[in-house]
């Protein structure tokens, strides 16, 4: 018997659920990406509605605790009220990131690409050997080293390195947005 069941098991996990998971993948790329976003956010909030009633519940527990002079079930269920709480706020998160995704927030990721692609040696005068004086510490010497392959730098003497991006937001105390304008 138990020989017709792991057959059975294998018949459907080699065919019906590969066309069970194209199926649904198939479903999933025909459905209007607003209504998936949107049963997303049901979704989340469901969980957040779910999470919060448990922190209720402890809290009522808490309350019996404390009535009942109970120090070590107090600190449990007050723990637990704290880590359930932290759920709601990542949850939070979750919606207000799916509800502004669309807005005002441009895919930034070809602009980035970009900038990262700015040659460095159009920032910094280097020598015939690709080195140059670092520009975030006192240097006598020429530390920082240039790296045409990858257009990064790094200094021998403060042990950091840059790119294109991380060389500019540091040498002219620009955000990491304001950088990407302004190397695109």
């Amino acid at each position: 018997m138990t020989d017709v069941i792991f057959e059975a098991k294998e018949d459907f996990d080699r065919e019906i659920m590969p066309k069970t998971r194209a199926a649904i993948k198939e479903l999933i790329a025909e459905t209007d990406k607003d209504f998936q976003k949107q049963s997303r956010i049901a979704y989340l909030k469901d969980c957040m509605t779910d999470t919060l009633s448990e922190a209720w519940e402890f809290l009522d527990r808490y309350d019996d605790d404390k009535r009942r002079e109970k120090m070590l079930e107090m600190l449990l269920d007050g723990e637990k009220v704290i880590k359930l709480i932290k759920e709601v706020v990542k949850l939070q998160g979750k919606i207000i990131s799916l509800r502004h995704s669309d807005k005002g927030r441009p895919d930034m990721t070809e602009d980035i690409r970009k900038a990262k692609e700015y040659p460095l040696t159009e920032l910094i005068e280097l020598n015939t050997n690709n080195v140059t004086r670092c520009p975030f510490h006192e240097d006598r010497n020429p530390s920082m080293r240039y790296y045409p392959e990858s257009n990064t730098v790094y200094c021998f003497s403060c042990h950091r390195s840059w790119d294109t991006i991380a060389f500019v937001m540091e040498r002219d105390g620009m955000t990491f947005s304001e950088t990407v304008r302004k190397l695109c």
